[in-house]
């Protein structure tokens, strides 16, 4: 008797597996971070080749004064000057 008892319980246990719907559960996501550093550092360096001394010495004034206003105009905070 115990032995129908044990086929019984694994018929039963058969059947509600075979009778319970299958789940599926599906996560989508998109997801963006951004964060602004607190320091970075930044070299430039200006070079110019030119007949003169002279020549090659306006050119790359020119060419610090651009990079001096571009970098006011965007609002950089410069450190160390």
């Amino acid at each position: 008797m115990n032995q129908l008892t044990n086929n019984e319980n694994m018929e039963s246990s058969e059947k509600t597996t075979e009778q319970r719907p299958i789940r599926t559960l599906i996560v989508e996501a998109v997801g963006e971070a951004t964060a602004r550093p607190d320091t970075s550092h930044l070299l430039i360096t200006v070079s110019s080749q030119k007949a003169s001394v002279t020549d090659a010495k306006i050119s790359v004034d020119r060419r610090v004064e651009y990079i001096d206003q571009v970098i006011h105009n965007n609002q950089i905070k410069v450190s160390g000057q």
